[in-house]
């Protein structure tokens, strides 16, 4: 029996360590893979204009905020350069843009797994006391493990989102239709996104202004 014990305590021991490490992934430059830009409609005496972008994004570009920020960066300055942004420009996102910052400030497994599968057990396993309790209350939910992953990271998820929109519009000028995150009840105080952990999840825009001043579109 005390063998038994010595066993469980040593693989406890390894598991928390595990869990430790690379919990800061590693920093990779980020790669637009940009190959089209296409003007639909050029018109001088037009004062706003919209740009619509359409990143091509990759796991580990998910890994930090900072990963996130630096990988849209390449798209915004590609436009730039091209003279697409003006005064009153409004840049268009895709949906589900910043939902999967849902693995961001996990281990670099999780973003290299084959399969979501594999990665949400990973992140199960990386963040047991988060997960059980998000599980344990919300048992009404289809997907129950998918759902319970979203709300653990949520607050994390909306933080990386505001911060990089925010900068990005208070650095090139323009205002941001920021594509769409899942949260659960999201919304804006304070110019800040909050998240309430026991409420439904969804699927919401946000639109980042000139003055850094952001508002929710469900």
């Amino acid at each position: 029996m005390k063998k038994v014990l010595i066993i469980i305590l040593v693989l406890m021991l390894v598991w928390v360590g595990w869990i430790q490490m690379g919990s800061t992934p590693e920093w990779k430059s980020s790669e637009s893979f940009l190959d089209v830009t296409e003007t639909v409609l050029t018109d001088t005496l037009c004062v706003r204009n919209i740009v619509a972008m359409q990143p091509y994004m990759l796991a580990y570009d998910y890994q930090s905020g900072k990963h996130f920020y630096e990988k849209l960066k390449l798209y915004f300055d590609a436009a730039k350069q091209v003279g697409n942004f003006g005064k009153r420009t409004v840049v268009l996102l895709p949906e589900y843009l910043g939902t999967w910052l849902v693995v961001s400030g996990e281990k670099a497994s999780v973003a290299e797994a084959s399969t979501i599968t594999g990665a949400m057990a990973m992140m199960v396993l990386s963040n047991p006391i988060k997960f059980s309790r998000a599980f344990f209350m919300h048992q009404n939910e289809g997907d129950r493990v998918a759902a319970t992953i979203f709300r653990m990271k949520a607050q994390a998820m909306a933080d990386a989102y505001a911060n990089t929109f925010k900068t990005l519009a208070k650095e090139f000028g323009v205002t941001i239709n920021a594509g769409s995150i899942v949260l659960p009840d999201p919304n804006v105080k304070a110019n800040a996104i909050t998240t309430d952990f026991n409420q439904p999840l969804y699927n919401s825009t946000f639109v980042f202004i000139l003055t850094e001043q952001l508002m929710r579109r469900s």
